[in-house]
């Protein structure tokens, strides 16, 4: 992620995938130490997420709380306000 960022800030665009588990937001799913590394990946992104977007916690949390029917509006919101402009994630 430190590698990439360096490279998406100046480019304004950029993507960082991160494969987890679902272990890292359920408890009980595996040992301990594997359950602590999954966990500490998920918010790791989470964390520069908040770092390289501006707004997108909060707006994540927004959509969380208002439904998936929000999605694609917040989506917009995030846009207009990020500093990463470019493409927009969808599984």
């Amino acid at each position: 992620m430190k590698h990439t960022a360096r490279v998406m800030v100046p480019r304004e665009s950029g993507c960082i995938i991160s494969t987890a588990s679902v272990a890292g937001v359920m408890g009980g799913l595996g040992p301990h130490s594997y359950t602590a590394s999954k966990h500490a990946l998920v918010r790791l992104t989470k964390n520069t997420a908040c770092e390289l977007g501006r707004k997108i916690w909060k707006g994540w949390i927004w959509v969380y709380l208002k439904g998936v029917e929000e999605v694609e509006k917040m989506e917009e919101i995030v846009r207009d306000v990020a500093n990463l402009k470019g493409a927009t994630l969808t599984t």
